[in-house]
């Protein structure tokens, strides 16, 4: 039982990043996602339903899990201080790396890491 409470805290705290990050509408969404969610385990256990759908599935037709990019500076080195990754909307990754480029032009030469964020990971 402690273990499932431990388990539901961090949950909830990896929501509350996420909706932090996102806008009133994106968190509005996953909050219909984790709902749809919670019925549809409901509808599973009482054996209605033979379709399980994941709450990566929910979130993946909602399209809340595209379009964020984890962008830090390669100019400055990982470990420097001053190299705090930002996450931004775009529309696809050379949409990221043209922000950072905007953000830091006398970096474009040493060039940007970009990668797709993960909602669920975050």
């Amino acid at each position: 039982m402690d273990m499932e409470i431990c388990l539901s805290q961090s949950a909830t705290k990896r929501l509350d990043r996420l909706k932090s990050i996102l806008g009133a509408a994106e968190s509005a969404i996953i909050e219909r996602a984790i709902y749809e969610l919670h019925a549809r385990l409901i509808v599973e256990e009482s054996g209605l339903d033979s379709s399980p759908q994941t709450l990566l599935e929910i979130l993946d037709r909602a399209n809340l899990l595209k379009g964020f990019y984890h962008c830090s500076r390669n100019a400055l080195g990982a470990g420097h201080p001053d190299n705090t990754p930002l996450i931004l909307e775009a529309h696809t990754e050379e949409e990221a790396w043209q922000r950072m480029a905007m953000l830091f032009p006398f970096e474009t030469e040493q060039g940007f890491t970009i990668r797709l964020v993960n909602p669920l990971s975050l």
